[in-house]
């Protein structure tokens, strides 16, 4: 549950606002863009279930790597603002990542920048494993978790078990983790709080629009760019029938603007 005013509250008036921050790594960029037209909707219909969108006003058109609404690693930090008889209650709906590996992270319309961003499970998805691979020995499932996801893991109320060397999971981190968390019945999903949730799979969950306002969006010249990769991996296999030997060839771009805030784009090459 989020934080939020009750029920009895929220049959009165109630006025209601958003404030974004974008952060990059340990950066602040802003900590109040300018929103409107903002709308978060989950669905489990899709390997990230959450995006986000929402546009700033023209003076906001990323020119540099680290303005706000680019997308080299920034993320967004939603707040719902609702004000009840003069106070203010917030509640949190958590970070998003700018763009992905296939989707641009802004565009221009007449009506301004339209940014569009997706929940934290976006990192993971774009970061393939180049080969396929099985938990350590005495691997728990909390730390499997976070070596296949990236992203902190928090156990909610459950146990942490000790999970089968005998697992084997693809490419795909989010199939990985999927897989995983159905072995146990778990589910699991991000937070306001950037940690990836482990949960009994009974737990109800709701999705649907967090927040939406309806505005027209008109075409414009300029937009983004999909997230470049920094990592590529390069993999084949050879050798004869008795004797087969892989091979393997990484190459990494460090260098600003695909530094370490900028996250781990993968490119799997075959």
């Amino acid at each position: 549950m989020r934080p939020g005013p009750n029920e009895k509250l929220l049959t009165g008036g109630v006025t209601v606002g958003v404030r974004v921050a974008v952060m990059r790594g340990s950066q602040v960029l802003a900590t109040d863009v300018p929103a409107v037209s903002l709308q978060l909707d989950a669905s489990a219909s899709r390997s990230v279930p959450e995006k986000l969108t929402y546009t700033a006003p023209l003076e906001w058109l990323p020119r540099y790597p680290l303005d706000p609404l680019n997308s080299y690693g920034q993320r967004s930090q939603v707040t719902v603002i609702q004000t009840i008889d003069g106070m203010p209650y917030e509640t949190p709906l958590g970070w998003f990542t700018h763009g992905s590996a296939g989707s641009i992270g802004w565009k221009e319309t007449k009506s301004g920048i339209q940014v569009t961003a997706f929940g934290l499970l976006q990192i993971p998805d774009d970061d393939p494993m180049p080969w396929t691979s099985s938990p350590p020995a005495n691997q728990r499932f909390s730390r499997e978790m976070t070596r296949l996801c990236g992203l902190p893991v928090e156990m909610d109320g459950i146990i942490d078990p000790i999970i089968s060397r005998e697992s084997q999971w693809g490419n795909s981190r989010l199939e990985a983790i999927e897989d995983l968390a159905a072995i146990y019945g778990y589910d699991y999903r991000t937070e306001p709080d950037g940690y990836l949730h482990i949960f009994k799979r009974a737990d109800p969950y709701t999705q649907g629009a967090a927040a939406f306002y309806q505005n027209v969006i008109l075409d414009a010249p300029h937009e983004g760019i999909k997230r470049r990769p920094n990592h590529v991996v390069v993999t084949g296999e050879g050798g004869t029938t008795k004797t087969k030997k892989r091979y393997s060839a990484t190459a990494r771009l460090n260098t600003f603007p695909y530094d370490e805030p900028y996250g781990q784009i993968t490119e799997h090459v075959k």
